[in-house]
């Protein structure tokens, strides 16, 4: 997929429990959308160093079956996302999600 860049600079701080979509592109000129919902869990959840830090994410629809579920090392985990820090503009919180569409509703 490809990747557009948002036009704001991303802070790495995100709310546990929160709504987040990440976002990505089918095509190469960027005018089809891809969005993901997920769950933002926590960072370096598995006591990762902060050379590798990890940010945590579960799919939504997991979420609303399971409700929060924390990942371990003895669960299969499918339904967790994590990403490291170069990953994170791609994920957008709601305002930043209507901002992008009507971003593209204008082009």
């Amino acid at each position: 997929m490809a990747r557009r860049k948002i036009n704001e600079k991303r802070s790495a701080q995100f709310k546990e429990g929160a709504c987040y979509f990440l976002i990505g592109y089918y095509d190469d000129g960027m005018k089809l959308l891809a969005i993901e919902t997920f769950i933002y869990l926590g960072k370096n959840l598995l006591g990762e160093a902060e050379r590798e830090e990890r940010w945590y994410f579960q799919q939504a629809e997991s979420f609303v079956r399971n409700g929060m579920v924390l990942p371990s090392k003895g669960r299969k985990n499918d339904d967790i996302l994590t990403t490291q820090s170069e990953h994170l503009s791609d994920f957008l919180d709601p305002k930043q999600l209507a901002r992008l569409l009507e971003e593209l509703a204008q082009e």
